[in-house]
């Protein structure tokens, strides 16, 4: 009776699976989830990539440890005889990887819709070259097209009188959750490029339309 008294007891003490703690993703998790809040400015676009997508928000976005990526902000040159009239790089890199870019985005402004327009059907034809697939959609009422390389997959947004191009590394997060990831972060830099004009359609970036 002894012996099972001190099993028993032995058994009550262990703890049960409810107790075991669960690794995850800090209150950057959570941070990731909130839509960015546009700021007033005086240019079209951001002037630096912490107002697009900040060094502590993208590793929780890409699944990667919390602090491992660092970013690069690159003022582009304008283009006014073409229409571009601001450009703005932001390359993130992982710590150890600093020379090879895991995400890149890039972010043009126009002088006008048409010559987004024009800019933007250039630049998608030039990604599909040599590609392995091509998807066509749309982000609300924003053109886009989803380029898969070899190395990476490109997605190509036109947003009114701006475009949007990201760049995300193949292997970077898992092959099921790449296009999502890539929907998800124009999603968010979508909101700090210029309003669309108002007699422009009211665009809902909830909703993703394949074609």
């Amino acid at each position: 009776m002894t012996l099972v008294l001190v099993l028993l007891c032995e058994w009550e003490a262990r703890p049960t699976p409810a107790e075991v703690a669960i690794p995850g993703f800090t209150s950057a998790d959570t941070q990731a989830r909130r839509p960015i809040q546009r700021e007033h400015r005086d240019t079209l676009l951001p002037g630096d990539c912490a107002q697009v997508l900040p060094d502590t928000l993208v590793p929780a976005l890409l699944a990667q440890p919390e602090g491992s990526m660092f970013s690069r902000t690159v003022v582009g040159v304008p283009s006014p005889s073409v229409g571009m009239v601001e450009q703005l790089t932001c390359v993130y890199s992982r710590g150890a990887d600093r020379a090879v870019p895991t995400l890149e985005l890039r972010l043009q402004a126009y002088t006008d819709p048409n010559a987004a327009m024009g800019h933007f059907q250039i630049n998608t034809a030039a990604e599909k070259d040599g590609s392995i697939r091509v998807t066509d959609l749309s982000i609300g009422t924003a053109p886009s097209v989803i380029v898969d390389e070899q190395t990476q997959s490109v997605l190509l947004v036109l947003d009114n009188r701006s475009s949007l191009t990201i760049r995300l590394g193949h292997g970077v997060v898992p092959d099921v959750t790449l296009r999502p990831v890539l929907i998800d972060l124009a999603q968010r830099v979508l909101s700090v490029l210029p309003q669309p004009t108002p007699a422009a359609s009211n665009r809902a970036p909830s909703r993703i339309a394949y074609r």
